[in-house]
């Protein structure tokens, strides 16, 4: 995980399994690109694409990994907010729409 630059909270939030960073680790043997935000926005929009509903509680989880990726990697930015906000999934019990 370090390698890639992930925080505890990929996992924690369901967005980075094994399985996938065992993929990403092959893949960066591979590659010329040794930008590792690049690793994590790509497991970021694959997370973003197999989302049906999105809980308040995983909102929390998410916006506050964005907030960790913005002040760590300026070229993420606030990819995860601007993505979940165009996305418009987010529900809560009582959300008006």
């Amino acid at each position: 995980m370090q390698v890639f630059g992930y925080a505890q909270a990929w996992v924690d939030g369901g967005l980075l399994t094994e399985d996938a960073l065992q993929r990403q680790a092959e893949a960066w043997e591979r590659s010329a690109d040794r930008h590792p935000e690049h690793d994590r926005h790509r497991t970021w929009r694959a997370f973003l694409a197999t989302l049906v509903e999105l809980p308040i509680a995983r909102l929390e989880v998410l916006l506050a990994l964005d907030l960790h990726e913005a002040s760590r990697a300026p070229s993420f930015g606030h990819g995860i907010a601007h993505d979940l906000a165009m996305a418009s999934r987010t529900t809560s019990p009582g959300a008006r729409t």
